[in-house]
Parts: C-alpha cells; sequence; structure tokens
C-alpha cells in the first residue's frame, strides 16, 4: 500500500486518506518516505491533516511537517489541539518552525508557543522576522512571555520588545525584573548594545519605578547611564 501512494499523484492520494479512518492513515504515512508524506499532507484538507498528524509520533510527525510548505502547515497547525501542536513543534527543526508560526493566526500560535519548552520557544521567536515575533509575543501570557525573553540572545530578545506595543513590553519587563534583577540588568545592557536606547526608553518611562530603578541598578553603569540621558 505505501508503494501505491508513493507513486500516486498527492492529490488523488488526498482524496483517498481524507475517507479512511485515522489510525490506517497514520499507519501508511510513517512507513512513506517524508517527502511523499508531506507532499500528501498538504493537499489534504487542513482539519482531516491535523487529526492524521496529532496520531503520529511526535518525531516523525515533525519530519513531515518540516517538508509541508508553510502557509499549509500553519493551517493544520492551528486545526490541532494546543498540547499535541506544542509537543511537534519542538521537534520541528527552528528555521521550518520559525516559518509556520509567521504564518499562523497570532493568537492560536501565541497558545501553542505557550506550551513549548521555554528554550525551543526562545529559538522559534529569535529565528522570526521581529514584527511578527513582536505580534507573538504580545499574545503570550505574560510570565511566559517574560520566561522567553530571558532564555533569548540578549540583543534579539531587546529588539522584539522595543517592536512591541508599549504596553506587552512594560508588563514583561516588569515580570523579569520581579523575578530577576540581575536577567534585567542584562537585558538592559542588551538594549543598548543593540541601539535600542531611544525605544527602550519609552518602556522604562512607562515602567512602576521601583521596577526601573531595580533594572538600571542591575545594569552596567554605562548602560544605565546611556538609557538614562534618554
Amino acid at each position: 500500500a505505501v508503494d501505491v501512494f508513493e507513486e500516486m499523484e498527492a492529490e488523488d492520494a488526498a482524496e483517498i486518506f481524507e475517507q479512511v479512518d485515522v489510525e490506517t492513515a497514520v499507519e501508511i504515512i510513517e512507513e512513506m518516505n517524508s517527502t511523499s508524506a508531506a507532499a500528501i499532507v498538504e493537499e489534504v484538507e487542513a482539519e482531516a491533516a491535523a487529526e492524521i498528524i496529532e496520531e503520529m509520533n511526535s518525531t516523525s510527525a515533525a519530519t513531515i511537517v518540516e517538508e509541508v510548505e508553510a502557509e499549509a502547515a500553519a493551517e493544520i497547525f492551528e486545526e490541532m489541539n494546543t498540547t499535541g501542536a506544542a509537543a511537534i513543534m519542538e521537534e520541528v527543526v527552528v528555521e521550518a518552525a520559525a516559518e509556520i508560526v509567521e504564518q499562523m493566526n497570532t493568537t492560536v500560535a501565541a497558545t501553542i508557543i505557550e506550551e513549548v519548552v521555554v528554550e525551543a520557544a526562545a529559538d522559534i521567536i529569535e529565528e522570526m522576522n521581529t514584527s511578527a515575533a513582536a505580534d507573538v509575543i504580545e499574545e503570550v501570557v505574560v510570565e511566559a512571555a517574560a520566561e522567553i525573553i530571558v532564555e533569548m540572545e540578549g540583543e534579539s530578545a531587546a529588539d522584539v520588545l522595543v517592536e512591541a506595543n508599549v504596553t506587552s513590553a512594560v508588563e514583561i519587563v516588569e515580570v523579569v525584573v520581579e523575578a530577576s534583577e540581575e536577567d534585567a540588568g542584562e537585558l538592559l545592557d542588551a538594549v543598548v548594545t543593540s541601539n535600542n536606547t531611544e525605544s527602550f526608553a519609552e518602556i522604562l518611562n512607562t515602567m512602576d519605578e521601583n521596577s526601573t530603578a531595580g533594572a538600571l541598578l542591575a545594569s552596567t553603569p554605562e548602560s544605565g547611564g546611556a538609557l538614562v540621558e534618554e
């Protein structure tokens, strides 16, 4: 059966996969080479494709999703349950994961990112277009967003924060300060080295005075001075 499906046109195979039960579809897909499987999954209606991908081993599913065109993969992830989608997203190569998240509905993407382990979430956000990354981080629950920002490379984190709306950025940085003034200080140092001083000053000026003071005191004198000047 596997050989037959691999030789078929993807559109024709997809029509059959939409009719068979999920367990049968999974058994066949998992035996196929990933390129052929991805071509078929890309043609299957998104809801049906999501059911198939959800039932697969997460590593195998990720291998196939990586070869699906990003827009189609995004539609599939949007139809999946959040926990299952997060488990697979963690296994997807970061460049492909970033492209998929960029194509997703921002709110849905954020709910998945919240359930992805923080190291993987940080890698994905770092790899994304800065504007798209900021849109997603604005929608992520603030405590999770703060953990992701701290885990990110400093200058990338600074770029995303200044691209986000000020209200969201303030909430995230205040949580970072509350959790660790040392992390907040390192973030402010990165703000200066990434030439985001002027933009970040608006965030500091909007923050709670105690949070602002704690972050500034934890940064280097040079960084603190540069931000105060703004």
